[in-house]
């Protein structure tokens, strides 16, 4: 017996169609989860205050503070939170890993693995959280 986990999602993309991809697969995946989105790391981190999500995924690139930003300071914001953070990109980005760990990201995919990495990571970690 599989108790439903219904992980709560938030996606941080300014790109509507990327988020709306998002959903899609997700739902197609079969992921166990709810869903919230929006265009900025600012209404993002807005909704973070109201809301405790399981995971975030957040867009590298977006106008005014990019992913790398918004993900700082939700870790500040929300010391206590165990969000697992995705952050995607266009970009592979061998180059910044370090300082993607150090700053609380727990996993990076970039655009074009998404759809088959970002549904068996979620999958993944649900699975562990049931443990």
């Amino acid at each position: 017996y599989m108790k439903s986990t219904n992980s709560k999602i938030l996606i941080i993309d300014d790109n509507k169609i990327v988020r709306e991809g998002i959903k899609i697969l997700l739902k197609d995946q079969e992921c166990d989860v709810l869903i919230d989105d929006c265009e900025s790391g600012i209404e993002g981190l807005s909704l973070a205050r109201t809301t405790a999500y399981d995971f975030l995924i957040v867009d590298y690139s977006m106008p005014e503070i990019d992913g790398i930003e918004t993900i700082k300071l939700f870790r500040e914001y929300f010391p206590e939170s165990n969000t697992k953070i995705i952050l995607i990109s266009m970009d592979d980005f061998v180059t910044k890993k370090e300082e993607i760990k150090k700053i609380g990201i727990t996993n990076f995919i970039t655009k074009d693995e998404l759809y088959f990495e970002l549904p068996k990571l979620i999958k993944s970690y649900q699975k562990f959280d049931e443990l």
